[in-house]
């Protein structure tokens, strides 16, 4: 038998609604074809673990963690989110000191993600908009638009309900974005006054991350290291090929970008005050 749900969680009631004896579900459990999560909650093998990991806290996982799982671009480093009703006591919660937990507090009239398991895309969305930095949320939210896991009407949508200090985000959003880090540097610029273009395509050599004033490229690697020789032979090749082409090349790593952006922000005034 198939789990009726494509759902990461299913519920006891729904596996009985689809057929499944309480005796089938004790032999799936010991075959290993399905996993007893919490009493009344079960999973398929492989499901990922936050997701279990926030059931058995009493909670469910949302905002950039259930993003993450939706398949958006989140930040490596944000910790487990998990939404919460506001009727809960949060016991299990309390007893969770290993790790840092983000609880977001949710009304009980919000059943869907309590249903499913996990929150909806939309839902998740709105939770990291106020839970995370203006340049993380723009990142998020360009990955549901370039990643199609939302439509931009949705996205606009789901912003215009907002204070609107969360609103005016909006004229940040450019789904061309491929990467998060992408996103976080042009909004970043943009905050500083410098407009830059996203996946711009430069004759005989491809597409560049960020292009400024038409002359200035900014080739931006989120990978933690740059270890296999071949990628790294690829990248000088196009940096060559970038300079033939008459543009300026920078290059930024992740770190640089999240942690010590004055270096990337004072680098690129400096090449365009001398350019």
């Amino acid at each position: 038998m198939t789990l009726p749900s494509p759902a990461p969680l299913v519920r006891t009631a729904t596996l009985r609604e689809h057929g499944w004896t309480a005796a089938a579900i004790e032999r799936a459990v010991e075959a290993g074809s399905l996993w007893r999560v919490v009493r009344g909650w079960y999973a398929a093998p492989g499901t990922d673990p936050e997701v279990i990991r926030a059931l058995r806290l009493g909670a469910r996982l949302g905002c950039v963690s259930a993003l993450r799982v939706h398949g958006a671009w989140c930040p490596p480093d944000a910790g487990l989110h998990v939404a919460m009703p506001y009727s809960a006591d949060g016991r299990r919660l309390k007893r969770e000191t290993a790790d840092r937990v983000v609880v977001h507090w949710r009304s009980k009239v919000d059943r869907q993600e309590w249903t499913a398991g996990m929150s909806p895309v939309l839902t998740a969305a709105a939770h990291a908009v106020q839970c995370q930095p203006p340049h993380i949320t723009v990142a998020v939210l360009d990955s549901l638009l370039h990643r199609r896991l939302a439509s931009a009407r949705s996205v606009l949508a789901m912003l215009g309900a907002m204070p609107s200090s969360f609103q005016q985000l909006s004229r940040f959003l450019d789904g061309r974005s491929e990467e998060g880090i992408e996103s976080i540097t042009r909004y970043r610029l943009a905050e500083a006054g410098i407009s830059a273009l996203p996946q711009v395509v430069v004759a005989g050599v491809g597409r560049v991350d960020l292009l400024i004033d038409g002359w200035l490229a900014l080739e931006l690697d989120g990978r933690e290291t740059h270890a296999q020789e071949a990628a790294f032979s690829r990248d000088r090749r196009r940096t060559a090929l970038l300079h033939q082409a008459g543009l300026t090349v920078l290059h930024f790593s992740y770190p640089h970008v999240v942690y010590d952006w004055p270096l990337v922000l004072d680098t690129v005034r400096a090449v365009l005050r001398h350019h």
